[in-house]
């Protein structure tokens, strides 16, 4: 049976969707496929310069180590669940929204900062083969600490943390969530314009530098070009109903060739710019161009994702307990994985073998982030929820 388009209804029952205390219902795979984009963010990092990865680079399997485009994704599905959240609530205010966002995303992070603080005191640095070596080598500044505490500012987030970068995004984002909630109430025609005219000045201000981040995509014009992969997602959850219905209205061979697009897209979009420059075609115009014209494609192929998520019966293993599980620390997981790994890296990099360390890492990321969901992510959204119930 497909998801048809009175989902905003569908009770507890569905397989396919869990529902909460005063919240609507939720849809169980798009848990799983945040706890499978967040695994592979945490493969990238552990395992980039480790070795050849050019074997898979040409093949899907290159999604198991697609950092940048798992972190796209996100923004996409952040943009998604909070319009679909709070973008029809009657009791929304802006002021409740905001102090719940943040008590959701600044309480754990602070605490992974601390993590990262200790770890970071607890073991001396030195080279190693590991992309990881290159983080805690900078010393740490009054200006960094006060970035950090303040989140929302253009600071370097590469010294204690690196993972942190999209949570900077995220944030400001919240603070611009009654924008993207009037934009995507507005006519297809007026979305694109006017989404079309903040990416295009966003992207041609960044490129005259009068913005540069202080550490990676830090800047708040970066911001600003990435906001429509937030509105996308938002437009989603405002067209809901329109957008199962016509899925629904496709042949079985059309909603395959769909799937495969989103699959085709989001795993050769980083290959563009490399063809280009096999071609000889390759400008520092052409390549700034590339450079922003990959994360679209990578959009686009995260709202077909979703589209189907929220449209189709999704298969036997988004319903399984271990993506469910992934999708549950996801957060906990990116919060945790690089101050874990980096670690790791240095204390037995030059001791042990790579294939070892790597194994030494993922693990205890893992441990560490159950560790982490279970005494401060889940207490955290209980006492969310708790403000949210008063």
């Amino acid at each position: 049976m497909h998801i048809n388009a009175t989902f905003p209804i569908y009770t507890n029952k569905m397989k396919n969707l869990k529902v909460g205390y005063g919240e609507k219902p939720r849809v169980k795979i798009l848990d799983s496929l945040r706890g499978l984009a967040a695994v592979s963010v945490v493969l990238c990092h552990l395992t980039v310069g480790t070795f050849n990865s050019r074997p898979i680079e040409f093949t899907p399997f290159v999604i198991l180590i697609s950092a940048h485009n798992a972190v796209i994704f996100f923004f996409v599905l952040s943009g998604y669940v909070l319009t679909y959240q709070y973008g029809n609530d009657p009791n929304y205010r802006f002021v409740n929204f905001l102090g719940l966002r943040f008590i959701r995303l600044y309480i754990p992070y602070i605490a992974s900062i601390a993590l990262a603080l200790i770890l970071r005191a607890s073991c001396s640095r030195s080279d190693s083969a590991f992309w990881l070596s290159v983080y805690w080598k900078e010393p740490i500044l009054f200006k960094d600490i006060l970035g950090h505490l303040l989140l929302v500012v253009n600071f370097n987030a590469l010294k204690i943390n690196g993972a942190i970068w999209s949570l900077i995004h995220e944030m400001r984002i919240a603070l611009l969530f009654p924008l993207l909630l009037f934009i995507t109430r507005l006519s297809i025609r007026k979305f694109l314009v006017i989404n079309f005219i903040i990416y295009l000045s966003a992207v041609t201000l960044n490129a005259l530098k009068l913005n540069p981040s202080e550490g990676y995509l830090t800047s708040y014009l970066y911001t600003f070009i990435l906001f429509y992969t937030f509105m996308c997602g938002g437009l989603i959850a405002r067209r809901q109903k329109q957008i199962i219905t016509w899925y629904n209205e496709l042949s079985s061979t059309q909603r395959w060739l769909f799937l495969i697009a989103g699959i085709f897209f989001y795993s050769y979009a980083g290959l563009m710019p490399r063809v280009v420059q096999k071609m000889g075609s390759s400008t520092v115009i052409i390549d700034y161009v590339f450079q922003y014209l990959v994360d679209i494609v990578i959009t686009i192929a995260s709202v077909i994702f979703i589209v189907i998520a929220v449209s189709a019966k999704p298969m036997a293993f988004f319903l399984m307990k271990l993506p469910l599980f992934l999708g549950r620390i996801s957060y906990s997981l990116y919060l945790v994985h690089i101050p874990v790994g980096v670690f790791i890296v240095y204390t037995f990099a030059n001791k042990l073998p790579v294939i070892v360390v790597i194994v030494l890492a993922l693990v205890c990321s893992f441990v560490t982030a159950i560790i982490f969901n279970t005494f401060i992510e889940r207490p955290v959204m209980r006492l969310g929820k708790k403000l949210l119930s008063r």
